[in-house]
């Protein structure tokens, strides 16, 4: 689905699958696919984090990996974003885990925008 924005001028952006659980493999790499929505050609940034408890607003989200990207008018592009050994492992005890998924987009003419959603990851499928 097509992200709202601000402004018609503001580049889009749809994400597949955060609608439900994304998988994160054993060595912690979550793979996004990302459309463009837009008749420009856009770049950018993921960066995912913590998610703070909401009992504890004030409370800083950590940082748990970034990756740039770039995407073609009306294209799509899977982004592999490293997480780290260490949530994969937390992901295998508990199971699922929420997480803060943020994305600002660049048209490259001034216009920009930012995406935030609250993602739940789980560990891969064993075999896969």
């Amino acid at each position: 689905r097509a992200v709202p924005t601000l402004n018609p001028g503001n580049p889009r952006v749809s994400i597949s699958g955060t609608g439900g659980s994304l998988a994160v493999t054993g060595a912690g790499m979550l793979s996004l696919v990302l459309h463009n929505a837009s008749r420009v050609p856009l770049s950018g940034q993921v960066k995912i984090s913590t998610k703070p408890a909401g009992s504890r607003r004030h409370a800083k989200a950590k940082q748990l990996g970034q990756r740039g990207f770039s995407l073609t008018p009306g294209g799509s592009s899977k982004v592999p974003v490293p997480l780290g050994a260490s949530i994969a492992r937390q992901l295998r005890s508990h199971h699922s885990m929420a997480l803060q998924l943020v994305i600002t987009l660049s048209d490259g003419r001034g216009h920009t925008a930012r995406i935030t959603r609250t993602i739940t990851v789980k560990p891969a499928a064993k075999g896969h």
